[in-house]
Formats: structure tokens, C-alpha cells, sequence
């Protein structure tokens, strides 16, 4: 069928928006109309393309990597595809679906730069229409890096409590491990092992959705009585850890047992109901040059274990020549 100023009204599109109608015409009779099923694929990334397709009726879909991918755009009627490789000669950069039945004019890369050699409102208005796709990918880029520190930052914080969470720990250890040993230095960093005390007894007794109330309150309690720079992680169940950067051994007592003290006053409060605190038992110890992660980890972990041992409630210290309760006052 020939694509006549008569048959559509493609005067109303942007692309042709002042454009002679003679010109229009003759410029047109080199066209042709083409129609697409839903789901089909109209540009790909492995194909070449020649051709630059208007949209006259129903909408196209953009997608990334591959066509069953989800869509990061779609596209309307008036709106034009493949215009970007059509003159830079490369290959489309997505897929282009037809996400319903559409129709499209299709004009091929010689047909379009006589458009634009010979009229300045064709160039003025190709011109509007490619700032205008420039800046909607512009946009989702944008929108692709604002969902990635998103997703980075869903896998780092533990959900339940808002704490970082193991796998960010891991990262942190990575980075401080690298930097002490490029400098042969000494990290100065101590490592608090906390565990809520008789936990398993209080989620038999009040419910899991007591004891996740419960989880919530004790890291709330954490980050509370520590300085701003220590780093309160949630390293699993009702296990917690806390990092304190550039502190010896007796400064990380006398912030443990703060936050032992600190813990042990604090009311477990749910929607319905308030339950009595829940204390918690802290290992403290301090890295050495030669750790890794898990070295400190075990080391904290030893005075963990005297400090249950001991009856709860208690801050010990694995200085590495002995374990032993902490000697503090605050």
C-alpha cells in the first residue's frame, strides 16, 4: 500500500512537524509501511540495521541483554527506533519488541538523509528527537544505578535489624587485611562477639515473632552505647559483632561494658506487648598483624564461650596469652 499525506496524517508526527507537504510526499513514496505481530523483534543487536521505524499505532519495548529480559523502556506512536544506528552505522545497542500489533513507517538510511540534506525543519526536528532519546537513556542509567546501590546496599544490611551483615563484614576484612599488610602496619582494630543470653528459651516461650522484636531491640541497644565509628553487625541468629576501629583492649572493655550494661536495662518492646531485657555476653579481642579474619573471629569467640561459662551476662577478653573476665569500671 503507498503511504500517501492522504492515507495518514504523518504531517501530525514530530519528525515531520513543518515540513513541506510536497517534499512529505515525495520523500514518502520511497517508504514503506511495515507491520509487526506482538512479540516480534524488530531490532536486535547482532543484525545490522537500515532502517529507522515510526511508530503509527500500538507500542515497542526496549530491553538490555536479551529479548526476554525486562523491558527498561517503552515506545509509543509519533515516536521513532533504530534511528541511533542508522547513523552511526553500528548495531542496535538493545532489542526492540512489539509489545502489542503495531504498524510503522519504515524509512531507510538514504531516503533519511535526503530528508535532512534538503529540509532544515526535518534536521531541526530529528535533532529534538535524538536530545529527547539521549536524554531518557540518560535517565535510565540513572534509575540502573540508583537500583544497583539499592541491590548492593539490600545485600550488605541485614533485614530484620538494619545492622550490616556478614557478607559486608567479609568485604571490610578484605580491605583492612590489604592495607595492613601493603603497609606492614597494625590495624589497631578490636573485635566485640556478642550473643543475646538464653535466646532459644525466650523465642520457646514468646514466639519467633517475639524473638525477631527482641533481635531488633538489642541492635537498636548496640548501636546506642557505642561510638560513631564502631560498626555493629548482625553476624547471624542471635549472634552480633561489633567493630571497633583503632582501640586497644582496655578502651574496647569499657565500651563493652557499656553496652553490656547498656543492653541488660533495655525493655524488649513488640506492638501488643513489653518483655523483660534480654542481657547479652561479650568476647572481646584485638587483631594481630598475622590474623585473618577468622583468627580474630575464634579468638573473640574463646572469650564468648568463658563468658557463658561464667553465668552470662559478662564481658571476658582473649588478650592471646589468656582469657579472662574483663577488669573495668566505668
Amino acid at each position: 500500500m503507498a503511504v500517501t499525506l492522504q492515507n495518514y496524517p504523518l504531517k501530525q508526527l514530530s519528525l515531520f512537524a513543518g515540513v513541506d507537504a510536497d517534499d512529505l510526499q515525495r520523500w514518502l513514496s520511497h517508504c514503506e509501511l511495515k507491520n509487526f505481530a506482538q512479540n516480534d523483534v524488530i531490532l536486535q543487536p547482532n543484525i545490522q540495521n537500515d532502517m529507522m521505524y515510526i511508530i503509527l499505532s500500538g507500542q515497542v519495548s526496549i530491553h538490555l541483554g536479551h529479548a526476554a529480559s525486562p523491558a527498561i523502556a517503552s515506545v509509543g506512536v509519533g515516536e521513532c527506533v533504530g534511528e541511533m544506528s542508522l547513523f552511526d552505522s553500528q548495531n542496535p545497542s538493545a532489542y526492540v519488541m512489539a509489545q502489542t500489533d503495531i504498524e510503522t513507517l519504515a524509512i531507510d538510511r538514504q531516503i533519511l538523509l535526503s530528508m535532512v540534506d534538503e529540509s532544515h525543519d526535518v534536521s531541526k526536528n530529528l535533532l529534538y528527537l535524538l536530545s529527547r532519546r539521549l536524554r531518557s537513556g540518560n535517565q535510565v542509567v540513572n534509575s540502573s544505578q540508583r537500583l544497583q546501590k539499592e541491590y548492593e546496599q539490600h545485600a550488605n544490611v541485614d533485614a530484620l535489624t538494619g545492622l550490616y551483615n556478614r557478607r559486608w563484614m567479609d568485604n571490610y576484612f578484605k580491605r583492612v587485611c590489604a592495607s595492613d599488610r601493603k603497609s606492614q602496619g597494625d590495624s589497631g582494630l578490636s573485635l566485640m562477639m556478642v550473643d543475646a543470653d538464653h535466646f532459644k528459651q525466650f523465642n520457646d516461650q514468646h514466639g519467633h515473632n517475639a524473638g525477631d522484636f527482641a533481635l531488633k531491640c538489642i541492635a537498636d541497644a548496640l548501636q546506642l552505647h557505642v561510638r560513631p565509628t564502631d560498626i555493629a553487625i548482625r553476624y547471624g541468629g542471635e549472634e552480633f559483632i561489633i567493630l571497633l576501629p583503632d582501640t586497644d583492649l582496655n578502651k574496647a572493655q569499657m565500651i563493652a561494658e557499656r553496652v553490656r550494661e547498656g543492653v541488660a536495662k533495655t525493655a524488649i518492646k513488640s506492638r501488643d506487648e513489653t518483655y523483660a531485657p534480654i542481657t547479652v555476653s561479650i568476647g572481646l579481642a584485638r587483631m594481630q598483624p598475622e590474623d585473618e579474619q577468622s583468627d580474630l573471629v575464634i579468638a573473640a569467640d574463646e572469650a564468648l564461650y568463658l563468658a557463658k561459662t561464667l553465668g552470662r551476662n559478662k564481658v571476658c577478653i582473649n588478650d592471646r596469652e589468656n582469657i579472662s573476665p574483663a577488669q573495668v569500671s566505668l
